[in-house]
């Protein structure tokens, strides 16, 4: 087979070494496309980073690095993932035409400019993730306090409803009682004249005596008495 020499440390074959796919590019004064082709793409092993002055795909055995020759807004930019190729459409920090796509001068500035880009890309992602973090709990919290609240409402409402149906009965039993006390002091029926004089007279004296009666029973009493007076002789 072919191998690559690596010097000292032995020979390695070319077969493991990353590929760098094809790619074509064009650009307006206000962003840059650029399409790379990968053959029998697998899309979820595909991984890519882009920041502001860089681009990294990498799908093995391919691996493509791209040191931008300006920078755009990685914020801003997009990629377009198809079957056999990925599209990129970057859009320039500062509108303006590039003639060239990547980076030229010293190879150690532009690796160092790299770095940079992305160390700062990953200090926006960690402040990103804590950021989305605080609103999911924000958002947690407000959903709690709300289904709290309906709770609570709902409680407070079913509370209100036993204190008046408590309410009700105790007018209930108020109402009650005075209507007992009322009937209690009217004067009651068929005690009028409660109490009668029987009047006899037993061996020449004359008796009177008291008892409870119907009003009904004074006529016939007074009568009785009557025939008693008359069946004694003077």
């Amino acid at each position: 087979g072919v191998w690559a020499d690596p010097g000292k440390k032995g020979r390695v074959p070319l077969c493991n070494m990353p590929l760098t796919p094809k790619y074509t590019w064009e650009e307006t004064a206000a962003e840059i496309e650029i399409v790379v082709s990968i053959p029998g793409m697998h899309k979820p092993d595909l991984d890519v980073l882009l920041t502001d002055v860089y681009l990294k795909l990498n799908l093995p055995p391919y691996l493509l690095h791209i040191d931008l020759y300006e920078a755009v807004d990685d914020t801003r930019s997009t990629a377009l993932v198809g079957s056999d190729s990925v599209a990129f459409r970057l859009v320039k920090r500062a509108q303006g035409l590039w003639s060239r796509l990547t980076a030229d001068g010293d190879k150690k500035a532009i690796a160092e400019r790299r770095q940079k880009s992305v160390e700062e890309f990953r200090q926006r992602a960690i402040e990103a993730h804590k950021k989305k973090l605080a609103q999911k709990e924000k958002d947690e919290k407000a959903a709690f306090n709300k289904q709290w609240a309906k709770e609570r409402e709902q409680k407070q409402l079913i509370q209100d409803r036993k204190d008046a149906e408590m309410q009700n009965e105790r007018d209930g039993i108020d109402a009650w009682k005075e209507n007992l006390q009322h009937s209690n002091g009217a004067p009651q029926r068929g005690r009028v004249g409660a109490q009668k004089q029987r009047v006899t007279r037993k061996g020449g004296v004359t008796i009177q005596e008291q008892q409870d009666s119907d009003p009904s029973d004074h006529e016939s009493d007074s009568d009785a008495d009557s025939g008693d007076e008359r069946s004694e002789p003077p």
